[in-house]
């Protein structure tokens, strides 16, 4: 039986009008007639007073294996507009929390609220999830494998290693964390960073090099009093903040929440 067909069911077996079970729930009579007929589902949080006037709990409103990817998207759909709407919204911070029921649901456990610090990291032979708890720096990240394995990614390391050498760089870390409070397409000279985080003029070719390896900046020439000079963009590359999240947990080895490993192939392949 679909949703939709549970709710005609169940309001029949109750001796409730379409309009009698509108009025219990607050919504339109119309509402009602489109859950039972048009596969649409009602907000989220209607869901626990419609189990309720229909006196079913939950589990038998969705009629348990019943329920479809599609609905599940259908209902995420309906929760994401529902938190954009909202005056204070969190859309990402919903998002993570319904990240982090699904990862409960693979320990067999409802868990709608993450935890409020440690880390989560469940690991099989189809990928591997990392989350973080910690109120500083909370995220969650799912990787599953691709068909032919991660290493066609990777490749030999060579193409990364200069990420991580421009990121191991001191002074290059320095204007890192210099230029990402500032605002997409800030326009600076690289004397700048000598006056700003006291990094030596000799060091700023390699450090604006080491920025254009992480994408954050390009040159542009200039032309003042006659003068022709180089300046530079600043352009946001949000995808720093995971790489330097990661790094920073890399090694964490304190407080873990559901928390599994069964998997039994290398990370990559041979």
């Amino acid at each position: 039986m679909t949703f939709g067909e549970v709710v005609r069911t169940e309001r029949t077996k109750k001796g409730l009008t379409q309009e009698k079970l509108s009025e219990l729930l607050g919504v339109s009579s119309q509402a009602v007639s489109k859950w039972e007929t048009t596969g649409c589902y009602p907000d989220a949080e209607l869901l626990v007073p419609l189990a309720n006037a229909l006196d079913v709990s939950l589990d038998s409103l969705f009629r348990n294996g019943q329920v479809t990817e599609r609905d599940a998207s259908l209902m995420v759909f309906s929760l994401m507009q529902k938190e954009e709407e909202r005056d204070g919204g969190k859309p990402f911070e919903l998002i993570r929390r319904l990240c982090w029921g699904t990862i409960g649901a693979t320990f067999g456990i409802f868990e709608p609220t993450p935890a409020v610090d440690g880390m989560s990291s469940v690991v099989s032979d189809d990928g591997f999830t990392e989350a973080s708890c910690e109120p500083y720096a909370p995220f969650f990240s799912v990787f599953p494998e691709p068909e032919n394995g991660w290493g066609e990614a990777v490749g030999d390391g060579e193409e990364l290693r200069s990420v991580f050498t421009a990121l191991g760089d001191k002074s290059v870390m320095k204007a890192l964390l210099f230029l990402l409070t500032k605002e997409s397409q800030y326009l600076f000279e690289p004397a700048l960073l000598t006056k700003e985080l006291g990094i030596d003029a000799g060091e700023l070719d390699a450090v604006m090099s080491g920025l254009r390896t992480l994408g954050m900046v390009s040159g542009t020439p200039v032309v003042i009093n006659g003068e022709t000079r180089k300046l530079y963009y600043y352009h946001r590359n949000e995808k720093v903040i995971p790489l330097l999240l990661f790094a920073k947990f890399v090694r964490y080895n304190e407080i873990f929440h559901l928390q599994s490993d069964n998997r039994r192939k290398p990370l990559i392949r041979p």
